[in-house]
């Protein structure tokens, strides 16, 4: 199969994922991840089906809302919700903090 043929089958999507894809994702992660680099990736193949790949070795703000987003799945309660959970938000007079200070 060349990159260039589009596989519909769902089955074969994740399959493809799995052989081809991951491998890859998982060397990119290991060279970022050697280097304190924060890294994250997602992969979306069918219906449920995704992947998600986080190296954060130091837990970067803007990595971490990514993760965040990825696992609300378009849920932005649940995003929410999660931020004001996981971000400590005391420290910072930023008008959205602000308005988690408020839900907590």
């Amino acid at each position: 199969m060349s990159n260039t043929d589009l596989i519909t089958d769902p089955d074969a999507r994740e399959q493809y994922y799995d052989e081809v894809l991951a491998p890859k994702l998982r060397e990119i992660a290991d060279l970022c991840e050697a280097q304190n680099m924060p890294m994250v990736a997602a992969v979306y193949y069918h219906g449920e089906g995704s992947c998600l790949t986080h190296i954060t070795p130091d837990e970067h703000p803007a990595i971490m809302l990514m993760h965040l987003a990825w696992h609300a799945r378009g849920n932005i309660d649940a995003l929410c919700m999660a931020v004001v959970k996981r971000v400590k938000v005391e420290n910072d007079n930023s008008i959205a903090t602000r308005v988690f200070r408020g839900l907590r």
